[in-house]
């Protein structure tokens, strides 16, 4: 599954875990998180990154709205070490990837 967010203040989501695992893709703006207890700011180009069931709270800076593209979707693993490794992904990835993962994002959306 796929969706859009388009850049709304009021933007909020609290106390949510997903029975999907779930990859959000910052296009704009900003947004709070707190996920799994700990904090984080989310600026254009960051990739959330959440296993399913993963606790979390966010919100839109109410001067900067955030928009975003999420895709949910099911893993299965091929062994235990597969498995174990994917859980290590870090929940934010920030960075310079803006230009290319844009893109990759739009073709899931469409898809």
């Amino acid at each position: 599954m796929s969706f859009t967010g388009t850049p709304t203040p009021q933007w909020k989501v609290d106390n949510a875990t997903s029975k999907h695992h779930t990859i959000a893709f910052s296009t704009g703006g900003q947004a709070m998180y707190t996920i799994s207890g700990k904090p984080c700011q989310v600026n254009k180009g960051d990739v959330l990154f959440f296993p399913k069931h993963t606790p979390r709270t966010g919100f839109s800076l109410i001067d900067d709205p955030w928009s975003f593209y999420v895709v949910q979707f099911d893993a299965i693993f091929p062994d235990t070490a597969s498995e174990q490794q994917y859980h290590r992904i870090g929940n934010v990835i920030t960075g310079s990837v803006y230009s290319h993962a844009s893109s990759l994002f739009q073709d899931l959306h469409r898809e």
